[in-house]
């Protein structure tokens, strides 16, 4: 129950950040009379993040550990396309001084980076828990 809870908060947490975060606390630029690559990037951000808060919430939901492994799998996928989208598919602007490359790159790097490791290390947790069952039950 612990792990669950702790978990499915985690990652609704920082699906939230991740969708939220460049509108509201780390801006990308202005939009302007053309939007530039990091406006796209924060739109893209907004349906990760929200799908990455849903994922979090099942967590919670689910008490089975091959439906929360099956989670923690997808999650570590939606992080690694959270990852990709700023820093290779779309991007954020060129230059270096502005707020999108000092700012949201970083964060949602951070933020992307922390969904990969958590939910690699619960789908780990969840194998061994889900293994040892079966043994216990096998015998």
């Amino acid at each position: 129950m612990k792990n669950r809870l702790f978990s499915g908060i985690l990652f609704g947490v920082l699906g939230l950040l991740i969708a939220i975060g460049p509108q509201t606390v780390f801006h990308v630029c202005p939009v302007g009379d053309i939007p530039m690559k990091c406006h796209w990037t924060a739109r893209a951000e907004i349906g990760l993040g929200v799908l990455i808060a849903i994922s979090g919430i099942l967590l919670l939901l689910f008490s089975k550990a091959q439906v929360r492994m099956g989670l923690s799998i997808s999650l570590f996928f939606q992080g690694v396309l959270a990852f990709l989208v700023p820093n290779v598919l779309i991007g954020v602007c060129g230059g270096i001084h502005m707020d999108c490359h000092k700012l949201t790159q970083p964060v949602l790097t951070i933020l992307s980076a922390l969904i990969i490791i958590a939910s690699a290390i619960n789908g780990i947790y969840l194998y061994q828990i889900d293994k040892r069952r079966n043994d216990s039950n096998v015998r």
